[in-house]
């Protein structure tokens, strides 16, 4: 598979003051899906019951921080590089606890985007009619998908 690869707006600056911005991703894999799931802060994530879907303001804020939790631990898993900065020192750095939030949500965005495109159109669209209830929100989501598959 090949990897996906872009740039992050702000980047990570070292402690020489280097601003390192491009970001070198692997899909996510199989074998990866099984780590998160054995992992223990995943599964106290996955068992605190939150959800970002939730009507009170604290418990959605609270599960949206939950959130960005997981995708920094699956971002250590599929993040190879970040400039000169290689994946062993990403991790041991906390490196990506530092990046702004505007590059996280870019990390996030280009990782969606590549698992989207794995995934069969028809396949994504039935799971989207199970889960999501909201006849605006689905169609919302359905252009989304068509927008950025430049259907």
């Amino acid at each position: 598979m090949e990897p996906i690869t872009f740039e992050l707006f702000d980047g990570y600056k070292d402690d020489k003051g280097v601003v390192h911005k491009a970001v070198v991703m692997r899909r996510l894999t199989m074998k990866d899906q099984l780590l998160l799931l054995n992992d223990i802060k995943v599964k106290e994530l996955v068992s605190s019951g939150k959800s970002v879907e939730s009507t009170n303001r604290v418990e959605r804020n609270v599960a949206l921080i939950e959130l960005q939790k997981f995708n920094l631990i699956l971002f250590g898993l599929l993040i190879e590089s970040i400039g000169e900065v290689q994946k062993q020192e990403l991790q041991s750095r906390l490196v990506l606890e530092r990046l702004s939030v505007r590059d996280i949500n870019l990390i996030t965005l280009k990782h969606q985007d590549a698992s989207i495109r794995l995934i069969p159109l028809d396949i994504v669209e039935r799971v989207v009619k199970e889960i999501v209830s909201d006849d605006e929100t689905r169609s919302l989501i359905f252009e989304g998908i068509s927008n950025n598959l430049g259907e």
